[in-house]
């Protein structure tokens, strides 16, 4: 699905294709290409990542854990299992 959303975007392909050999390199990357291209409202390929999750992680799936959707303006939101937030003053 994704390859077929980057069919038309020369530079989106070789990113996906990176990405694939060097994940850590090519994520920030990758993701915005995925954003420019309208993937993160793509209803279609938001289903299929969320059957995905289910086969790779049920447990967690099974608890929601990645049902987390923003609307609108958002700040300060931390989303993840190892956030951590430090207030320092003085």
């Amino acid at each position: 699905m994704i390859k077929k959303k980057f069919e038309n975007e020369p530079k989106a392909q070789m990113v996906l294709e990176e990405h694939e050999t060097d994940p850590e390199t090519y994520e920030a990357p990758l993701k915005k290409k995925l954003a420019e291209a309208g993937a993160d409202k793509d209803t279609e390929i938001i289903k299929l990542a969320q059957e995905l999750l289910k086969q790779e992680k049920p447990e967690e799936s099974a608890a929601g854990k990645y049902n987390t959707v923003f609307q609108g303006e958002v700040k300060g939101i931390q989303v993840g299992d190892r956030n951590k937030q430090e207030n320092k003053f003085g």
